[in-house]
């Protein structure tokens, strides 16, 4: 007797800077498990998204979202709580590296070299006028 493939839910889109890579990368995704013999259903990630797989109760979601939302933890922590199992990081590893500064933060406290470096919010970056000197950065880097 023949086991039918999985039903897996392909996660694109999303509302990020990324969209256009993330909408590209998961149809990718979702050719590649096509050609592999899965049921595929794509997903640009809205405000239905729970909704759509409430109704669709996949047996996996690949997430194939890029920055915020795809990357930082959000819908791996949606996923969780649906029961659904995933592609990528846990919610926990996804924040922490998400977030440039925290990362750093924790290279420093399990003592991996990581060099020296500054964090400012937003407001204290133009404030202190920081922002005329990223051109001067970027010459510096080449």
């Amino acid at each position: 007797m023949k086991m039918s493939k999985k039903n897996i839910a392909v996660l694109k889109g999303g509302r990020s800077l990324e969209r256009s890579v993330s909408l590209k990368s998961g149809g990718r995704v979702e050719k590649a498990l096509r050609e592999l013999g899965y049921r595929v259903e794509a997903i640009d990630v809205d405000a239905r998204l729970v909704r759509r797989l409430k109704e669709l109760k996949p047996d996996a979601a690949f997430i194939a979202m890029h920055g915020s939302g795809g990357e930082d933890g959000t819908v791996q922590e949606l996923l969780d709580i649906l029961g659904i199992p995933y592609t990528g990081s846990d919610v926990l590893p996804s924040v922490r590296c998400m977030d440039k500064v925290l990362t750093k933060h924790i290279f420093v406290a399990d003592g991996v070299p990581t060099p020296p470096f500054y964090a400012f919010n937003r407001d204290a970056f133009q404030e202190l006028g920081a922002a005329d000197t990223l051109p001067y950065i970027g010459e510096e880097l080449g």
